[in-house]
């Protein structure tokens, strides 16, 4: 009996999925793929294999093994590969014996006009030398045919779209910092009381992807746990940490993120005062890695949360917040080796929220709202809007809150699912 408590969660995480995930067609196409053409016994084939893992895809084809099988007599061919939903980022075309006895794979590319020739002693060795110049060398060919291949991928997982790391870095601070609920905080803004407030809040998503490839379906799931510490009425620390996995159609990243700011209040409304304004700046880093994406970054942004917040009638609340947010990456190094993810973006966030009592001596709270987001940077999608719905119930010092909220563009949609509670210590 020791393990129910993490079996009920286990169990409502995946029940929260399927609910989602419910009306959707799950084959679909996955993220990388090899079009191999070459001449078999019977005269010129086509072979096409996908997979959820780069690595893996790779290492079947120089090794003719798995569904490359049919490959393993084969000395010469020509192969397209799909990159992150991106069909024909780049062109293989292999050799396994040239001249000096060895391995040898010229690698070509439209995006860049990359081409450039590895030489190996065997499959193995090949493998390594082509996964270590894409993603681990620091070479300036791999960054421009990353950076190219990202630009027009809807399934970056970098930047460039509402699913990529920058935008999830942006939501998150954007929720932590201004736009939240009041349902648990009685007639005053937050922190117009010394204290402290604590909360954890389970978000689940269900995405679709229309890529060059087709339609792609993914899902995510992430922990957060906010604090507040409340020094006087005008200044409070506010922090929170974050886990997620991400799934794209089996391949899975993961994200670990973390968040720091100093909420100051200009104006503060307590009691039954009408207006309160608080200006938050804040700092914040978020590490991602996937072994079946060859992917592993560290990203960081700072920016300015400014949140107004009205109340209307007697207990209605609205609330307008801004937030202005550049993100960028550090280098990664281990050893000789250095990751070649590059992030130069900027993001202006704008929402309205409406908090309106509805039952119980206003206990149950309803909630609506719509978040207008924008790239300043060109580098993929420009922007995006997400609108919201969600109920709380407040006691004194407790409350717990549910919300969705979905985002749709020509190449993204997006449900969220978001289950809360918080705490007034």
């Amino acid at each position: 009996m020791q393990n129910f408590p993490w079996f009920k969660f286990r169990f409502m995480r995946g029940l929260m999925v399927m609910v989602l995930l419910s009306a959707f067609d799950c084959d679909a196409a996955k993220l990388f793929a090899v079009a191999a053409q070459y001449t078999g016994s019977s005269g010129p084939a086509d072979l096409l294999v996908e997979n959820r893992s780069f690595p893996d895809l790779i290492n079947e084809l120089f090794n003719g093994s798995g569904e490359f099988s049919e490959l393993s007599g084969v000395e010469q061919l020509n192969a397209s590969v799909r990159f992150f939903a991106v069909p024909d980022s780049f062109r293989l075309a292999y050799d396994k014996q040239n001249v000096d006895g060895l391995f040898e794979v010229q690698i070509t590319s439209s995006l860049t006009g990359l081409s450039k020739t590895f030489l190996a002693v065997d499959a193995d060795d090949l493998q390594e030398k082509i996964v270590d110049w894409l993603f681990l060398n620091a070479d300036e060919d791999a960054k421009q045919l990353l950076e190219a291949i990202f630009a027009v991928s809807t399934a970056g997982l970098s930047d460039g779209n509402p699913g990529a790391a920058t935008a999830r870095m942006s939501d998150n601070a954007f929720y932590l910092f201004g736009f939240y609920s009041l349902i648990n905080q009685g007639a005053g803004m937050r922190g117009h009381e010394s204290g402290a407030h604590f909360g954890l809040s389970v978000n689940v998503d269900s995405f679709e992807i229309e890529s060059r490839s087709g339609t792609l379906y993914g899902e995510s799931f992430q922990v957060a746990l906010p604090l507040w510490l409340h020094f006087n009425q005008r200044l409070s620390y506010v922090g929170q940490i974050d886990f997620e996995e991400i799934l794209v159609e089996e391949t899975a990243f993961y994200g670990l993120g973390a968040n720091m700011g100093l909420a100051f209040r200009p104006v503060v409304r307590s009691g039954m005062d009408r207006f309160g304004w608080q200006l938050t700046p804040f700092v914040g880093g978020r590490a991602i890695v996937s072994v079946d994406g060859v992917t592993a970054a560290m990203l960081y942004h700072y920016g300015l949360n400014n949140r107004f917040e009205w109340r209307v009638f007697d207990h209605s609340i609205v609330s307008l917040v801004s937030q202005y947010a550049p993100y960028d990456n550090l280098a990664i190094s281990v050893g000789d080796y250095s990751l070649n993810t590059v992030v130069d973006q900027q993001i202006l966030k704008n929402g309205i929220m409406l908090e309106v009592p509805l039952a119980f001596n206003n206990s149950l709270v309803g909630q609506v709202s719509a978040i207008d987001t924008r790239f300043l940077e060109d580098f993929g999608a420009d922007n995006y809007q997400t609108y919201g719905l969600g109920l709380g119930y407040r006691l004194s010092t407790f409350s717990v809150f549910a919300n969705a909220s979905f985002i749709k563009t020509d190449t993204y949609d997006n449900s969220r699912f978001n289950l809360g509670c918080g705490w007034d210590l």
